[in-house]
């Protein structure tokens, strides 16, 4: 017998809900820690479209009591690359305070920066393979206590009032990435946010681990 898509969805253990209700995030607390050249201010926009209670901050404030936890990395990068046991220890710290209910921690990864030298390209995969490692230990640390762990890379961004035509080099640069990119156009801070948008939602309720890179050369 032949079932339909609604069929399906009516034969799941739980009741079915629609993608709009799965986005929702009204009566939910996001924490957003750091900032970068206004990335996180943009993602903050979107979940205050999805009604949920913002707050940010450039360091963990537990006495907000968040439910998600979108941190910023670019606030953990110094001139010699990530500093991962100050941005692990945060993150244990903080879930072990929240860990008595379910939630998602969003790591963004700090955005490749444009016409970078060979030496900085290093530094730039050694950070981003750093986050990748500290996903993983932390999805098996908290996974089973109800947080999902994701890791969003995302490659060269036009960030908010940053043209794309310019006589300067490194504008010039952008362009040439936009003209070879599969679909033609750059990397908008918008496409950040929807993405960690949906990886803080309950439509992403089995992407525990989630590692998605928006990098078009990924």
């Amino acid at each position: 017998m032949h079932i339909g898509a609604y069929g399906m969805i009516k034969a799941m253990d739980d009741p079915a809900k629609s993608i709009v209700q799965f986005m929702n995030l009204r009566g939910r607390t996001a924490l957003f820690i750091g900032a970068a050249a206004g990335l996180s201010s943009v993602v903050a926009l979107r979940f205050s479209e999805l009604q949920a209670r913002v707050a940010q901050a450039t360091t963990p404030k537990t006495a907000i009591n968040p439910d998600i936890v979108v941190i910023d990395s670019a606030l953990f990068v110094r001139q010699t690359g990530l500093d991962a046991a100050r941005l692990q220890a945060m993150c244990r710290d903080m879930l072990e305070v929240v860990a008595d209910r379910a939630g998602a921690l969003i790591i963004i990864a700090p955005p490749e920066l444009i016409l970078s030298s060979t030496d900085t390209q290093t530094r730039q995969a050694a950070t981003e393979a750093a986050l990748r490692a500290l996903v993983r230990v932390l999805r098996f640390e908290y996974g089973a206590k109800g947080w999902k762990i994701s890791l969003v890379v995302p490659g060269h961004v036009r960030l908010p009032g940053q043209p794309v035509i310019s006589r300067s080099p490194v504008r010039a640069d952008m362009v040439r990435r936009w003209q070879t990119a599969p679909i033609h156009r750059l990397i908008e801070a918008d496409d950040v946010a929807r993405l960690v948008a949906f990886l803080a939602s309950d439509a992403s309720s089995y992407a525990n681990g989630a590692n998605v890179s928006l990098a078009h050369d990924a």
